[in-house]
């Protein structure tokens, strides 16, 4: 009797750890999903209504996972600001302008392009 009621134990226990399984993983994999969802959506809204400004980089630094930059930009009297990673820390500079693209009435969806310059007048 003892020996049946330890395996009915273990038996429901294994159960509730495949269930805590089958709900973790489904999470990620949601999370990951609307992840991607949301980072298409955003590049595709950029494609379609398309602005250019000049943005200036004030922040250059570096972390666990890279390196990165930060940059502002001003659409009408309104500052916006951006990140990047970047690969090439020597030719970025802080103060040094780029042409920044965004979206036409969401100026927070933006993207620097950091192979387009722009020389100081």
């Amino acid at each position: 009797m003892v020996r049946y009621k330890k395996n009915k134990y273990k038996i429901r226990k294994a159960k509730k750890l495949k269930k805590q399984l089958i709900i973790s993983t489904s999470l990620i994999v949601f999370f990951i999903i609307f992840g991607v969802c949301w980072t298409h959506i955003r590049s595709e809204n950029l494609k379609a209504n398309p602005k250019y400004t000049v943005g200036t980089i004030y922040r250059k630094y570096k972390d666990k996972r890279g390196l990165y930059v930060r940059y502002e930009f001003i659409v009408g009297k309104v500052k916006y600001n951006g990140g990047k990673d970047i690969r090439d820390k020597d030719s970025i500079n802080i103060g040094d302008k780029f042409e920044v693209i965004y979206e036409e009435g969401n100026p927070s969806n933006s993207k620097i392009i950091l192979n387009k310059r722009i020389a100081d007048e």
